[in-house]
């Protein structure tokens, strides 16, 4: 290699910095981690990285490295970070792909009773039936990850146990490390001084780097299910090693992926299973669905949401939906449609009209001067500078103390700039502080009682992170109530933006004994998915096809709810969370499309279905299922084709939620007491009152919006006539 021409260093040096540009671009922060140069160089190595350093300092990007030395004079070996040369690197944990776990001689971190509970029991199973296949139910904000962690210090590393933790996303990944290394500390682990890990995925380390001396592996399941064999080299030292293998978000484990991990880990290996989930699931002794054959011994601890309000851990969370009114009714291309899905990453255009559009802030502004009183100290979440910028603006022009501080952005302000508004805002000298990808977590803001949520987002990660601001409750220095808005707009693409609703209320299920409580629950759920329906079919009156039905046809008999794991060709899946409302003329054909996909999709058990094979089925029962004829409202064909691959997927039917409230919108018999009791205008509005005041589900079906349920009346009298 020595004389090797400086034609074919530049040459080589060209591609890499073409893909250090390339993956820099693409990252929202505007940054990238490689893990090695050696992937990327050959000898001489210190040719090409002075080469290397020119090229990247010609197009704009610095590196950054914890050493400050030049890049000619890292290792090979080193993982450097790379950035626009105008940003800033966010303050991050980063963490390198594998290596050793130091034990710290400090205590660890405080168990909730909830926690403290759940441990107990994890251990108590354990002991009786090693083998156990359980589930661990926590809602969101309750510890999930400290608390499966915390059991596996005790039993697993303590021991000398394998660990074996599989996700479906890189974020988790990174997530379930970082607990790993900041909980790791000699009074729950007294037998070890460290222990060694590895992280496996398409942007951490590939599977062949696996070593039997590693303790905990924790893999995307993606990595795992193309690499099955590598579970064997790395338990080789032991044939009869137990592993603790740990499922994260469980409610995805029917994927066919997770089945065959599961499968082979289980009948190879002393295996310990246990899956993580927010999600509650019929899991009854009768039930033969896929979820009761993977994790057999059922739910071993679970805590509802409403204990850990009442013992103040969490806040009690309101959440308000706020209609924009503003249409995004461009044409997405296919394509589009998927990076936004899939990457949480909108387009430029889009980005432009949501920061721009004054009138969505001024509904921002009015919603949030409407209830100064009962919101208190309230955080939002932009979408970028120039929306931070602009929601400033429009707040202060109110009167309104505000302020804004950013991350991950070029020419992001230093951290004595970013911190003063942070203490503003803490000592009460801030009423609304505006933040963009800077407050999701790590910072203590324990009097923030509100959230606006005024950037939509398709990731469940991110959309957690945003709520868990308001919701720490007054036993953990916090609020007892929390306000959770979310400001909606109309887009004509089906995108399945994340809804806050969805990570902290699940609807009840069909087996439930019905309380008041559940009933309010379940009204409020299906009222958030049909309000944006409810307002766009009445501002088109005869034009839309509620004026063409009953009023009672327009309202839901009730909803199936699922989750889908599409592939994203990067290496993550894309949780798509889906919610296929049922109406009386489409509820038949649904019944009928699950029973004729069932025998149809059992060649795609051993893998999960491909796009193309998912449109074959479509094809096969979709006109069977529903006839060439009227269905109003007409079928969705996207909820046709998530119906299909869930059933392809999983082997089993959608869990279908009655709304049982359907009775308590009674607007065709109040439309027939005004025209058969003949009111006049002023008797009309005082009966028209009395029905919205002492109707409470009817209010939650209109989402306290009077004015829909007068234009509903106002509809209804118009064909009644």
């Amino acid at each position: 290699m020595i004389g090797m021409s400086s034609s074919v260093v530049m040459k080589r040096v060209e591609r890499f910095a073409d893909i250090i540009v390339e993956r820099v671009e693409q990252h929202g922060t505007s940054r990238s981690k490689i893990r090695s140069l050696r992937n990327y160089l050959k000898k001489p190595f210190k040719a090409h990285l002075r080469a290397l350093e020119h090229e990247l300092d010609v197009r704009g990007i610095v590196f950054h490295h914890p050493s400050d030395l030049a890049l000619d004079r890292l290792s090979i070996d080193a993982s450097v970070t790379f950035s626009l040369a105008a940003c800033t690197p966010t303050p991050a944990v980063q963490t390198d792909f594998s290596g050793a776990v130091v034990v710290k001689k400090e205590n660890p971190d405080p168990l909730y009773p909830h926690q403290k509970e759940a441990v107990h029991e994890l251990r108590r199973a354990f002991q009786s039936r090693p083998n156990f296949r359980g589930l661990l139910v926590l809602p969101t904000g309750g510890g999930k990850t400290y608390t499966a962690v915390r059991f596996l210090f005790d039993q697993a590393i303590n021991q000398g146990h394998k660990v074996l933790w599989m996700a479906h996303r890189h974020e988790l990944l990174d997530q379930a490390f970082r607990t790993f290394e900041q909980h790791a500390t000699d009074a729950v682990l007294p037998h070890r001084s460290s222990f060694t890990y590895r992280i496996l995925s398409g942007k951490h380390d590939t599977p062949d780097a696996l070593r039997p001396t590693d303790d905990v592996v924790i893999a995307s399941k993606d990595q795992m299910i193309h690499h099955l064999a590598v579970l064997d080299e790395w338990l080789s030292t032991d044939p009869k090693q137990r592993i603790f293998c740990v499922i994260d978000e469980a409610h995805h484990a029917p994927a066919q992926t997770y089945r065959r991990i599961i499968d082979y880990a289980c009948h190879r290996y002393e295996t310990t299973l246990l899956g993580l989930t927010a999600t509650p699931f019929r899991t009854a002794e009768d039930e033969k669905g896929a979820m009761r054959s993977i994790f057999t011994d059922d739910i071993l601890y679970s805590v509802h949401l409403k204990q850990l309000i009442t013992r103040g851990i969490l806040s009690d969370p309101h959440f308000v939906d706020v209609p924009t009114y503003v249409a995004f009714d461009q044409a997405l291309s296919s394509q589009t449609v998927h990076s936004i899905q899939a990457f949480d990453q909108l387009p430029s255009e889009i980005i432009t009209a949501l920061q721009e559009h004054q009138e969505r802030n001024a509904v921002i502004v009015q919603h949030y001067m409407d209830r100064q009183d009962q919101y208190g100290p309230t955080l939002v979440f932009a979408l970028n500078r120039l929306h931070a910028i602009s929601l400033h603006a429009a707040f202060s022009r109110r009167g309104i103390r505000s302020n804004y501080v950013i991350s991950g952005e070029r020419f992001e302000p230093s951290h004595e700039q970013q911190e003063e508004p942070i203490e503003q805002f803490r000592r009460g000298a801030l009423d609304v502080l505006i933040n963009v990808n800077m407050l999701t977590e790590g910072t203590d803001l324990p009097n923030v009682q509100t959230v606006f949520l005024t950037r939509p987002t398709t990731s469940k990660i991110l959309m957690t992170q945003m709520i868990g601001r308001a919701l720490r409750g007054k036993a953990s220095g916090g609020t007892a109530t929390a306000y959770i808005v979310n400001f909606t707009d109309q887009w004509t693409d089906q995108i399945s933006w994340e809804n806050p609703r969805h990570l902290m209320i699940a609807p009840p299920l069909p087996t439930d004994e019905r309380t008041p409580q559940q009933s309010s629950r379940e009204t409020e759920w299906i009222a958030s998915r049909m309000i944006q329906t409810l307002a766009h079919q009445l501002s088109l009156g005869v034009d839309g096809w509620m004026h063409d039905i009953p009023f009672s046809q327009s309202v839901p008999l009730g909803v199936y709810s699922f989750d889908l794991l599409l592939p994203t060709g990067e290496g993550d899946d894309a949780t798509e969370h889906c919610e296929v409302l049922v109406f009386e003329q489409t509820a038949s054909g649904y019944q009928q499309l699950i029973e004729k996909v069932m025998p149809l999709a059992e060649p795609f058990r051993e893998h999960d279905p491909s796009f193309e094979a998912i449109t074959q089925l479509v094809h096969a029962v979709e006109s069977e299922a529903f006839p060439d004829q009227e269905y109003l409202p007409p079928p969705h064909p996207k909820d046709i084709r998530n119906i299909v691959r869930y059933v392809a997927m999983t082997g089993e039917a959608p869990i279908f939620y009655p709304f049982s409230e359907r009775a308590s919108i009674p607007i065709e018999a109040v439309a027939r007491d005004i025209l058969t009791q003949d009111m006049r205008r002023s008797e009309e509005n005082e009966f028209l009152q009395h029905v919205w005041e002492t109707s409470p589900f009817l209010r939650m079906y209109y989402m306290y919006e009077y004015h829909y349920f007068i234009q509903s009346v106002d509809q209804e009298i118009r064909k009644q006539k």
